[in-house]
């Protein structure tokens, strides 16, 4: 396993028409506040054995969800037998921040709008 610190701003907000409790309830581990909520949220990178965390706040106005994706923080690969850590550092390392926006709306904003039920892929956290 190999982890490695990325840091990179984002400030990326998305408007939902969905409810902020909702959203909570659908993200493995997350727990509601009564305020904006500062979230670590992980989340699988897809084509490769990498996790990444993300810092998010999930926030509600008027009647809609604020999701602001804050920034990268690092990824964690796991190698397998077909795959190297050093080629997903390497596929990783040439990622921009289109690459991550992309991906987190892939794997978060999207599924939160077309699906139902729990993010199986999806986890969050306040620390």
């Amino acid at each position: 396993m190999r982890i490695k610190d990325l840091n990179i701003r984002i400030n990326k907000e998305f408007k939902l028409s969905i409810n902020k409790d909702s959203i909570l309830t659908r993200i493995n581990d997350a727990q509601e506040y009564d305020t904006d909520s500062l979230f670590y949220l992980y989340f699988p990178i897809p084509g490769t054995n990498a996790t990444l965390k993300t810092i998010v706040t999930i926030k509600l106005i008027d009647r809609y969800t604020i999701i602001r994706f804050e920034s990268v923080k690092y990824f964690k690969a796991h190698g397998t037998l077909f795959t190297s850590l050093d080629r997903t550092e390497k596929i990783i390392s040439n990622y921009t921040v289109q690459d991550y926006l992309r991906i987190f709306n892939e794997s978060v904003i999207t599924k939160l709008i077309t699906t139902s039920g729990k993010l199986e892929d999806v986890y969050g956290r306040n620390e």
